[in-house]
C-alpha cells in the first residue's frame, strides 16, 4: 500500500485520494457534498484540503512558467502601440486574419459590452503571456509550448509587459500617433473609463487635469523608448487608417512571415464593417465624451507647452 502511495505521491490530493478509493484502500471521496449536520463539517475541510493543494498545485506551475528559460524573448514579434493610436483596429484586424486562416471561426468580433471588449476564437493556449493579467486567464495545466508565430500587440511601456526582457536591438515595430491628438483622445478614454455605458457627461477640471497629466507623462515615456530603440520600424496612425492593407501587409513581411492576401483583404472588410461600429456604439474605445470649450483651450495649451519637442519631432519621422 504505502509502496503504491509512493508512487503516486507527486499527484494532486484529489488524485491520490480517488487512486487510494480505486483500489479499496481508503474511501474518503463522498458521493456528494453534505451541506447540514455532522458529515458537512468534514466534508467542508476536505474541500479546503483539495482547493488548497490544487492552488499549490497552480502556484508551482506559475512559477515554472514564468522562470521557464526556454522562452526565446528573441523569436516575440512585437508590436509597441500607444493607446488610442489605432492598436484595437490593428489587432483585431490580426485576430480576424487568425481566426480564419487557422479556421477556428468567421472571423467577426464578438463584443461584450459590461467588458468593453472584443473577443475572437482564436485563443490558443500556447501564446507567451506578456503580464500577470493575461498569464492569469491562461489555463496554465495545457501550457505546454511557446507561440512564436502570432504577432504580439502591446502598449508597452504605458502598460508594463511584466515577463518580457525585451532585447534593445530586437526588431520590432512601432504604431505612434500625432501628440496633440492621441493624448486628446486617451484623456477621454481614462476620463470616461467606465462610464461607456451610461455616458458620463462631464468632468471637473482638477480631474481632467490629473487625467491628462497622466497622459502627456505616458506619451513622453512612449516616444522616448520609440525614439531610443535601433531596431524598428515606425507606422505612423495617420498613414495607416488611411491605407491598411498595405501597411499590414509590409508588417508581414517586415517579421518574415507569409500572408493570405484574400483573407487579409477580408479581415479588414470585417473589422471596418459598419455593424463592428454599431455594436460597440457604447464602447469607450470610440471616445465619444466631449469636453467644454474651456476645457479643450487648457488642454491645447498644455499639451503644446509640456510635449513642444515631442510634436516638433513627430512632424520629421
Amino acid at each position: 500500500m504505502f509502496k503504491l502511495i509512493k508512487n503516486n505521491f507527486n499527484k494532486s490530493l484529489i488524485d491520490v485520494l480517488y487512486f487510494l478509493k480505486k483500489k479499496g484502500f481508503l474511501d474518503l471521496i463522498p458521493d456528494y457534498f453534505e451541506k447540514k449536520g455532522i458529515k458537512s463539517l468534514y466534508h467542508k475541510q476536505l474541500l479546503n484540503l483539495i482547493i488548497k493543494d490544487r492552488q499549490n498545485k497552480f502556484r508551482k506551475k506559475l512559477i515554472n512558467l514564468l522562470f521557464n528559460k526556454e522562452i526565446n524573448y528573441s523569436k516575440i514579434k512585437h508590436i509597441f502601440a500607444f493607446p488610442r493610436s489605432g492598436s484595437t483596429l490593428l489587432g483585431g484586424i490580426l485576430n480576424s486574419y487568425y481566426e480564419i486562416s487557422e479556421k477556428r471561426g468567421n472571423g467577426v468580433p464578438k463584443f461584450i459590452n459590461e467588458k468593453d471588449k472584443f473577443y475572437f476564437n482564436n485563443f490558443v493556449y500556447n501564446k507567451v503571456p506578456l503580464n500577470l493579467n493575461l498569464l492569469l486567464e491562461k489555463n496554465i495545466f495545457k501550457f505546454e509550448h511557446y507561440d512564436y508565430n502570432h504577432i504580439y500587440v502591446s502598449h508597452y511601456p504605458v502598460e508594463t509587459n511584466e515577463f518580457i526582457k525585451f532585447n534593445k536591438n530586437q526588431k520590432c515595430i512601432f504604431l505612434i500617433r500625432d501628440p496633440n491628438n492621441v493624448c486628446v483622445s486617451w484623456t477621454k478614454l481614462m476620463v470616461n473609463f467606465g462610464h461607456h455605458v451610461s455616458r458620463r457627461k462631464d468632468v471637473n477640471t482638477n480631474e481632467l487635469n490629473r487625467k491628462l497629466d497622466k497622459a502627456i507623462s505616458d506619451y513622453k515615456k512612449f516616444f522616448k523608448f520609440c525614439i531610443e530603440h535601433q531596431n524598428k520600424k515606425i507606422i505612423k496612425y495617420e498613414s495607416f487608417i488611411n491605407n491598411k492593407f498595405d501597411y499590414i501587409f509590409e508588417i508581414f513581411r517586415y517579421f518574415e512571415k507569409n500572408v493570405d492576401k484574400k483573407i487579409l483583404d477580408l479581415s479588414i472588410n470585417i473589422n471596418e464593417n459598419k455593424n463592428v461600429s454599431e455594436i460597440s456604439e457604447y464602447s469607450n474605445r470610440y471616445s465619444n465624451f466631449e469636453f467644454s470649450t474651456d476645457q479643450n483651450i487648457l488642454i491645447k495649451e498644455k499639451l503644446n507647452k509640456e510635449l513642444k519637442m515631442e510634436i516638433n519631432h513627430y512632424k520629421i519621422l
